[in-house]
């Protein structure tokens, strides 16, 4: 996952550019990967590594809706600063011969 206008790195080299300019870029983008697992209506997302090193062998649950060719995950309810944040993340599925 990233955002949409990350910064560029002034080097070719994953880490070259200068401090700054990594932490810019790094912190606009999430990635891991691992297994998964259904369980009624929550993924269970076991990470085996991710970018986020903290997230490294934990496990992680997101409720998820599925209509028709779009999922959506959902964090549980957590505080940040006296404010309650859910995050959301949404795939829709391109099907051939049918719009959006």
């Amino acid at each position: 996952m990233q955002a949409s206008a990350r910064p560029q790195i002034t080097s070719n080299d994953p880490l070259g550019g200068d401090e700054d300019q990594r932490a810019a870029a790094y912190s606009t983008c999430l990635a891991y990967f691992g297994s998964y697992e259904v369980l009624g209506d929550v993924i269970v997302h076991r990470i085996d590594a991710s970018l986020f090193p903290n997230w490294t062998g934990t496990v992680h649950e997101r409720l998820f809706t599925c209509r028709g060719n779009e999922l959506v995950l959902r964090t549980p309810p957590s505080e940040n600063s006296g404010v309650t944040v859910v995050n959301e993340t949404s795939w829709k599925r391109d099907v051939p011969g049918q719009d959006s």
